[in-house]
């Protein structure tokens, strides 16, 4: 809920709007107001005045220490929807707490999602032109979908539990669409450089979802 009012304006902006100058971010922004008032006014109420109080801190981690623990867990998410092998599969996770940011697990961890956040800007900002929305504008919009929707959990707001796969239903689909489109460029590469043809493509792609 807190973050639909984002998600909105991501796609007026991506798959709408000619471009993001502000007569055509204002309609987008008009448009979301009474629900950027309701999001915030609810984030309030509901937890700000509980997140920022003294209690929070019966955990045995602060803000920042929570933040930093997320950049790898986030990089976990990723790596078990990639590939979801039984062995890595646990509904109580025990799940390391990041204490400095020098961490090697945590500096690889906030390095990665650096690299995903910033190529998704760049794909952005060179598909900016109207038209159908191309396969960049939805990589990048699939990327920055999982990201944000994630963020509730997965930012400076300190949780009871570090790491729940249950958290990742929304974040999925944003996943989903960057997933399937890398593997039909993937097969249409690989089909291409065969001379298998568009068929041959169409069919492994065929395969291989009906198998995910």
């Amino acid at each position: 809920v807190y973050t639909a009012p984002v998600m909105f304006l991501l796609y007026y902006l991506v798959f709408v709007a000619e471009d993001w100058r502000w007569p055509t971010l204002s309609r987008g922004l008009w448009l979301l107001l009474p629900y950027v008032v309701l999001a915030g006014l609810g984030f309030y109420l509901g937890v700000m005045r509980w997140a920022w109080s003294v209690e929070v801190y019966w955990w045995k981690w602060g803000r920042w220490e929570y933040l930093l623990t997320q950049a790898s867990v986030i990089v976990e998410y990723i790596k078990l929807l990639v590939l979801p092998l039984p062995r890595w599969l646990n509904v109580d996770v025990d799940f390391p707490v990041s204490r400095g940011l020098w961490e090697g697990h945590t500096l690889f961890s906030v390095g990665v999602i650096a690299i995903l956040v910033g190529t998704s800007i760049l794909l952005l900002k060179r598909n900016l032109s109207a038209g159908p929305p191309g396969e960049g504008k939805i990589l990048a919009f699939g990327v920055l979908w999982f990201f944000i929707t994630l963020s509730p959990s997965s930012s400076v707001i300190p949780i009871g539990e570090v790491m729940v796969v249950y958290r990742l239903y929304l974040p999925s689909i944003g996943f989903c669409l960057v997933w399937v489109i890398c593997i039909h460029k993937a097969l249409g590469y690989l089909w291409g450089r065969g001379g298998f043809g568009t068929g041959g493509a169409l069919v492994a792609e065929i395969l291989v979802f009906s198998s995910i």
